[in-house]
Formats: C-alpha cells, structure tokens, sequence
C-alpha cells in the first residue's frame, strides 16, 4: 500500500508521463493495457498501474518478490521456508540438507540450525556429528572431520594395523597384507602363506614373542617349549642342553660316547671315548664287556666263588658246579656224611681207614676198637682181625697175643692150644708157671706139675684132664 504522499507523487508522474505520449503519437496508435492484478491511476490508458498485493510488472501480470503460482501464492521464502525452490504447484525441491513439504526440517543425516552438518560430509561418513557440527568417529578413525585413520592403522575404512590385523607382530600395508617380523608367519622360514597375519610362531620357533627356538636355546640338543625351558635330548642335560648327560661323554659339543654303548653299561666312558669300568662290577676289558675274574656267563652272574661257594669250577653257559674233593650239594656247599673239615677234605675212609668217624682237624674217634693214635689204622694192643674183632682176653684167653685177619693166637709163657687155654706139655698152674723141668729136677718124668706146684701121677693127670 502506497502512503498518501506517494500515492499523489505518483498520479503526477502518470499524468506526466501519459501527456507526453500523447504528445508524442496521434490517438488512433496508442495501445492501452490492462493493469491485470491493479488499477491505474490517472490516464486510463496510460496512467499508471498501481498493482495489487504479491504483483508487480508494467501491467501488474507479474509476481512479485519471487512469488510463483497462479495467484503468486507461493515464494521460496513463505513456501520452502527460504530452505529450498518452488514450483509453480508449489511443490518445494529442498536445499541439501533439508526435507520436508516446506523444507523447514533437516533431511536424514542432517542436523545443526542450517541442517549442514551430517555424517557423510561432515565427518566423512566415519562418524556421528552432533547439532554443533563437533564428530564422534567412529572406530579406528580421527580428527575433527573423521578423515584420517588412527596412527598405525590404514584400509579404506581404517580396518588394518599391526596391532589387530598383525596381531603386534608385524607390518600392514593399505589393503591389509601382513609382513610378519622375524620368527612369526607360521610354515617355514621365511613363508607368511601359512600364517597371513602374523599369529603363529614360525617352526621352530616358539613362545610368546617368538623368542626362543632348540637351536638358540638348547644348541639343538633338546626342545624348548613356551616358556622356554629345555627339554634335553637322551645324551644332554643341563638348563640349556649344553652339558653332556650322565652316561655320556665327548668332545666340541658332542656327546658322542655313551656309558652303555661304549662301557657295556658297566663303566664310565671319558670324552676320548675310553672306558673306566666299574671297580665295584664283575666287568673288565677295553668296553667293559668281559667278565673279571673269577666272574663267568653272560653277565657275569656265576663264579666259583660265589655259584660253587668256592668247593668247585661253575659252567658259564649254565650256572650248574661240578664239585671239587668231596663237596656236594648245588651250590657244593654240603659236606656229606662220613666227610669233615674246612674243606671237606677229611673222610672216614680215607683218613680213619674206614674204622672211624673223622673230626673236622681230621683226627679220628675210631670204632670197635680201632687204635686211635694210628688214625684207626691199626688194632690197639691186643686186638687183631679185619675190624679188630679179635682180641687177646677174649680169643687168646688172655694168654697169648691174637694177630692176623683170622684173629689166630700165638701164645705166651707155655701155654698152648688155639685159644692159648691149655699148658704146654711139662706145665702146670694157672699162668703154665710150672715145669717139670724147672719144678722137679728134670727127675719128675711121667709125673705132671699139678697148680699147686706138687706132682701127681701122670696117668692120674692125664686121665682127669685129657
């Protein structure tokens, strides 16, 4: 609406200007227009167009600030909130940003009082931004925009570093392939198909960096495990498989030499590989593989000794004695009945001429009367006969001596007969003391010396005791 001032300027200016055309040009050329949404002031033909609210234009056909529609009933500012472009339906194409019928609200993604910021473009998509345009990125991303990937990690959307693709045991490059350390990788030396991201120790390595191996750790004498301790190989021990073990021996580093190889088993072998044998064993020679003596068999299990308990030689192939002297028994160590002594070398037989029982220093305790001072070699003093079964009182009537296997007498002091129980002719008494010789003279003939010592008649002593 025009104020009172300007509605009187402007009638003068129209009657002006129309005077002028008028002037100008003869009636029948001047063409008048409608002032189609106004009223003109002034000339009816010329004077001019006073239009109407949302109009504007010579003739008033025209809408006015950037109106649109029919009735210029739509503008970007009224219609699309000044957030976007409408159309002569009134249909608004919203800036970016912004949505809505009248683009008065943020499009998805978008926020802040302009509806600029969203988590494509401001944060790159790696992100959520909030009203004030400030980004929280996410994952492995960085910076104010979420355009740049953590330190150590790469990819297109940041997914790789050593860290978590290599598992802290190598390098990743843009498109995620690991170049593992040294000792990881998995396979064998120097091999990553195996092991791409670097988790596994590479054979023979172990540990949990890696870091230990049988080489390094137990001069490849042995196996080290996680923790890295040794696990000695047979001829090694020590905590890093560098000492020879026991039973073992050998120069620069080898143990190359063995107690039971080299020794049998039954000595000590040194560094140059000679054997010491046991000197508590049974074994000698240069491997220690021979019996010492007096050790026999096999393993040096039999000896005289100790098999035969020194009565006797013992077979090494069978352990069984053949007993020496009179030993008996298994193991010889059985002295049998009529033996004795140490070593059972005394016997009835032999030593008391089998008429008596020997002791074990060898003396005798003869039977049946065996002369004991004579090893019961002999019969004593007035015995004779195979077993002295013969003696003087008994078979000689004690007067006479008894002698010979047949215990025949030979008899004493004049008596006769075959068990020396009569006198001899021309005796008499009860030892044959008397004669007649001695007696009566030699003058008693046909007379016999009676026990009294006198004489009788002989035919009186020959009747009575003949």
């Amino acid at each position: 609406m025009y104020s009172h001032r300007s509605l009187l300027l402007l009638i003068l200016i129209s009657q002006t200007y129309a005077a002028s055309v008028r002037q100008r040009s003869p009636s029948d050329a001047i063409i008048c227009t409608t002032c189609v949404h106004g009223h003109r002031i002034g000339d009816p033909c010329l004077g001019l167009c006073v239009c109407n609210n949302k109009w504007e234009g010579k003739d008033c056909n025209s809408c006015a600030n950037n109106t649109i529609g029919e009735q210029c009933q739509y503008s970007d500012a009224l219609t699309c909130s000044n957030h976007g472009t409408v159309d002569t339906a009134g249909s608004c194409a919203c800036f970016h940003g912004w949505a809505g019928d009248a683009c008065n609200i943020c499009a998805r993604g978008f926020k802040g009082i302009a509806c600029n910021y969203s988590n494509i473009e401001t944060c790159h998509d790696h992100g959520s931004v909030d009203d004030v345009g400030t980004c929280t990125c996410n994952g492995n991303w960085m910076n104010g925009q979420c355009s740049e990937c953590l330190p150590t990690f790469k990819g297109l959307d940041c997914e790789f570093s050593p860290n978590t693709t290599c598992h802290q045991h190598g390098d990743v490059s843009e498109s995620g392939v690991c170049t593992c350390d040294k000792h990881y990788g998995g396979g064998v030396p120097g091999d990553t198909d195996k092991d791409p991201m670097c988790e596994k120790c590479t054979p023979p390595w172990v540990g949990s960096t890696c870091q230990y191996s049988d080489a390094n750790n137990c001069h490849g004498h042995g196996s080290v495990d996680f923790q890295g301790m040794c696990h000695c190989d047979t001829r090694w021990k020590g905590t890093e498989c560098d000492i020879c073990a026991n039973g073992f021996a050998g120069k620069q580093q080898n143990c190359m030499f063995s107690d039971k190889k080299d020794c049998s088993g039954h000595g000590k072998v040194d560094r140059n590989g000679q054997c010491t044998c046991d000197t508590a064993s049974k074994w000698t020679g240069d491997a220690c593989n021979q019996c010492r003596l007096p050790w026999k068999g096999n393993t040096c299990q039999y000896s005289d000794i100790e098999t035969c308990s020194n009565h006797g030689i013992v077979n090494s192939e069978n352990g069984r004695c053949s007993c020496r002297r009179s030993w008996k028994g298994v193991r010889c160590n059985v002295c049998p009945p009529g033996f004795n002594g140490n070593d059972c070398q005394y016997s009835d037989n032999i030593d008391c001429f089998g008429h008596g029982q020997v002791q074990m220093d060898g003396t005798c305790i003869c039977k049946n009367g065996w002369d004991t001072q004579h090893k019961c070699q002999t019969c004593p003093k007035g015995y004779a006969g195979i077993n002295c079964e013969y003696s003087d009182q008994v078979d000689c009537t004690t007067h006479g001596v008894v002698h010979g296997k047949d215990g025949s007498c030979t008899c004493r002091n004049d008596w006769s007969g075959t068990r020396c129980e009569v006198c001899e002719s021309g005796h008499a008494g009860n030892d044959c003391q008397y004669s007649d010789q001695v007696d009566c003279n030699s003058n008693g003939q046909g007379k016999e010396t009676l026990e009294n010592g006198t004489l009788k008649d002989y035919f009186f002593f020959h009747f009575f005791f003949n």
